[in-house]
């Protein structure tokens, strides 16, 4: 047994994702996102965004104790609103599945910093304020400022191991901004 470890505790592990149905391949294209059907991407989705914060603020704790504040998770933001993008077929590389981060600095903070998972329609709406008045927006609940935006493919989601794999994406990022300082 590779890990003798596992062994001497006695204990199982569970994969809390949901693994690719290879079978939904034969009648589409060979992107392994095919692999999986619009919902489990959501549910694998889902899992990754709400463990983000804790996880990263983990690793960054334990590796890099003394730039914690340089790596901060929320860059001076309050919250971060994230929406992601998933079908149930892919034709090629063009219209992949992605996400977007929202750093949002809100006016009369009143919580603990919180990633929030926003649909389809409060994207739209947002992204709608955005192109009006990209700085100073209201709504939401609250006076808000966004500070940032960005966006990707979520191929991490589509991996054995997305959450880690999305950390250490958005660690390179950082420190490679920390490094050119």
């Amino acid at each position: 047994m590779p890990y003798p470890y596992l062994r001497q505790c006695n204990t199982s592990i569970i994969r809390i994702y949901k693994k690719p149905d290879f079978s939904r391949l034969k009648s589409r294209s060979a992107w392994i996102w095919n692999a999986y059907s619009k919902e489990d991407a959501g549910y694998n989705s889902k899992i990754v965004f709400e463990n983000l914060q804790e996880v990263y603020s983990i690793v960054i704790s334990h590796n890099f104790p003394t730039l914690k504040s340089d790596l901060d998770f929320f860059e001076g933001a309050d919250r971060i609103l994230v929406h992601w993008t998933a079908r149930d077929e892919y034709q090629g590389i063009a219209i992949g599945p992605g996400y977007n981060m929202y750093y949002i600095k809100d006016k009369n903070p009143d919580h603990a910093k919180r990633i929030e998972i926003i649909n389809e329609e409060q994207a739209k709406a947002l992204n709608d304020m955005i192109m009006l008045q990209p700085r100073e927006l209201r709504g939401i609940g609250k006076d808000f400022r966004l500070s940032t935006r960005s966006n990707g493919a979520l191929d991490c989601v589509y991996e054995e191991t997305p959450l880690l794999n999305l950390i250490y994406m958005l660690l390179k990022r950082r420190l490679d901004e920390y490094f050119a300082k």
